[in-house]
């Protein structure tokens, strides 16, 4: 169960609301509402939001394509809200597919060359790599890349979804967040405090702030289509405080994406050492298992009543083959993985589906939160070269000054990766593409495996499983000796025991 304490989901956190002065300064402190405790690294004027649950007072203009829908939405209405949400310029399936394009171009030279090479070569060449933009965003780390809103490949839909990210702070959820604004989508952002007031964490999602505030052509209606809510997710309180103001906002939640993640790197042995290492295995599955949960305990509801929703579970190919060296990791993916397989089957009849999205590890890895046990010397890859994730993970570290980790047998680790922005746009648009594709999808995967890489490995894997069923069924069918017992019997024309445990032969069989 949640280590937190049950006194913390009374308290409801502050929501930060990305509107007309959405502001990202110095050490202000908000004063919009006093009941709002905001105290953040920067600072967010609030406003009131603009969306279609708020649209009574002062609309801002609207295209053609917006004209003619009802603005109103209420909060306890969503029968035909998704009618009522304004139009966007809405692409069919494959349309302006830039990412596809590029993949079907260089063939199946795919995700994890092109992702160790970048992440090898690019690292203070931020700008010398992606030239497809016509505006510079600055990256997290040195340098500029070139980057332009690539239009995705979105399913057919007739009205604007509302998302929700249960973490939208990471590097690959705030390159989701610009191209479902830029397809016109509703988008409630859910940004955990410890992340949002590390200031190097929460760069890049100020510079998403500054783009939706801009007076830029193509940024035109973000900021009237983004929520933020501080929250964090292992609080039941304010998963369900989250949903509350999503469906307040918007009206709807048409797509729940389960995305928080990090990283706990240290073997079986090295996580039982001393009770802070014990705690570590503790708060990976509060991370990655039980605030997923919550998050979905708590939408379950409105989904239901919907009768219509997704729910998107991105976790890795960790769910399908075990990493030595990150076993907490691969444990809490499975466990989520199976909840969602069960909770599919419980809420189809209501109309939500369930989608399981699996990225090869390095894409979470390398885009949230390494936490580093103490290392054995016996488990050095000198002498063991299993758990090889550790010098892999931090040879990436390594590469920018201000994440170096040097080996340690007492110290836990704790590092957010800096990659050029170039990087991270490579590394991660994969992933970004399969979500664009299969959210909303009428008919979509229960299971999704992002990357040739990573088909290749989970099909290798599935391979094994049934060479050694094979290898093994007799031994499994051997066992079943109530069934032999039927065959044999049926051989020799007799009846089968329709009730063993009453201790009846089956010669005791009178016909009807």
């Amino acid at each position: 169960m949640s280590t937190f304490d049950p006194a913390a989901d009374a308290a409801v956190e502050a929501s930060i609301t990305v509107a007309d002065e959405i502001e990202v300064a110095g050490d202000k402190t908000p004063t919009s509402d006093p009941d709002l405790d905001l105290d953040l690294e920067f600072d967010f004027d609030l406003l009131e939001p603009t969306g279609p649950g708020d649209r009574q007072q002062e609309q801002p203009q609207q295209s053609q394509d917006d004209q003619g829908q009802s603005p109103d939405v209420r909060a306890g209405d969503h029968r035909n809200a998704s009618a009522s949400l304004p139009r966007a310029n809405v692409h069919g399936r494959g349309s302006g597919n830039a990412y596809a394009n590029e993949d079907s171009t260089n063939g199946r030279k795919s995700s994890q060359t092109r992702r160790v090479s970048h992440v090898s070569s690019a690292q203070g060449s931020g700008n010398d790599s992606d030239h497809r933009g016509e505006h510079e965003r600055k990256g997290s780390e040195g340098g500029s890349s070139r980057f332009a809103i690539t239009t995705a490949s979105f399913p057919p839909h007739n009205s604007p979804r509302a998302w929700l990210l249960t973490q939208a702070i990471s590097p690959l959820a705030i390159r989701l967040i610009r191209l479902l604004l830029a397809h016109g989508d509703y988008v409630v952002a859910c940004l955990p405090p410890h992340e949002i007031e590390n200031e190097d964490r929460a760069t890049e999602f100020k510079t998403l702030v500054n783009e939706c505030k801009s007076n830029r052509k193509d940024r035109e209606g973000w900021k009237d289509r983004i929520r933020g809510i501080r929250c964090d997710g292992r609080s039941m309180g304010q998963c369900s405080a989250a949903i509350a103001e999503a469906v307040h906002v918007f009206g709807r939640i048409d797509i729940l994406l389960c995305c928080k993640f990090e990283s706990v790197v240290g073997t079986v042995e090295e996580l039982s050492t001393t009770p802070a290492t014990q705690n570590l295995v503790r708060d990976q599955f509060e991370t990655i298992y039980f605030s997923q949960v919550n998050f979905i305990k708590a939408a379950l509801p409105q989904l239901r009543g919907q009768h219509t929703g997704q729910i998107i579970i991105l976790t890795s190919i960790g769910g399908h083959i075990g990493t030595p060296g990150m076993p907490t990791h691969t444990a809490a993916t499975w466990a989520l993985e199976g909840f969602c397989d069960s909770l599919a089957y419980e809420i189809a009849p209501f109309n939500i589906k369930v989608t399981i999205v699996q990225p090869n590890k390095e894409i979470q890895s390398l885009t949230n939160k390494i936490i580093l046990a103490p290392q054995l010397p016996w488990y050095d890859s000198e002498l063991n070269p299993a758990p090889s994730v550790r010098d892999i993970l931090s040879n990436v570290l390594n590469t920018n000054p201000d994440t170096v980790v040097e080996p340690s047998e007492t110290e836990i680790l704790h590092r957010y990766p800096k990659l050029p922005a170039a990087t991270l746009d490579k590394l991660v648009q994969e992933t970004v593409h399969a979500l664009t594709a299969i959210g909303g999808h009428e008919n979509p995967p229960a299971r999704h495996i992002v990357g040739f890489e990573g088909a290749l490995a989970v099909k290798e894997k599935l391979k094994t499983v049934t060479e050694e069923l094979e290898d093994f069924v007799e031994a499994s069918l051997a066992v079943d000796i109530f069934e032999s017992e039927l065959k044999a019997e049926a051989r020799q024309g007799k009846a089968p025991d329709t009730n063993p445990e009453r201790g009846e032969s089956s010669t005791d069989f009178t016909p009807m």
